[in-house]
């Protein structure tokens, strides 16, 4: 049987330690001073690696995402590019004057000029 308060208060931890904006080292903190939890080392570092990794792979997300908006930005650009610059170098040229693909390789460009 569950007392009273008992589930709002689990709810409010388990709101704590998956607030993305509290970083490891506070979780566990707060989890001491808030609940009173009894941590062993071994918890503690559980925590933080946890909210470490959460990062990474947040991080990771992000990242793939900007990857895959800048490729299909650069396919819709060399698409409507190539109808009008007909030479690869002078297509790819003005790819790369565009300061979000000015990074792009001629592999990338060539791929979309071709197709």
């Amino acid at each position: 049987m569950i007392h009273e308060g008992t589930e709002s208060e689990l709810i409010r931890l388990l709101t704590d330690l998956f607030d993305e904006r509290i970083d490891g080292r506070e979780k566990v903190e707060k989890l001491k001073s808030e609940y009173d939890l009894r941590l062993t080392k071994e918890v503690e570092k559980e925590v933080e690696d946890m909210c470490t990794y959460a990062t990474a792979m947040e991080n990771k997300g992000i990242e793939k995402g900007e990857e895959r908006g800048i490729e299909k930005g650069l396919k819709a650009l060399v698409n409507s590019l190539k109808e009008y610059i007909k030479d690869f170098e002078d297509l790819y040229a003005a790819v790369i004057r565009n300061e979000e693909y000015k990074d792009v390789t001629r592999d990338a460009v060539r791929k979309y000029y071709s197709s």
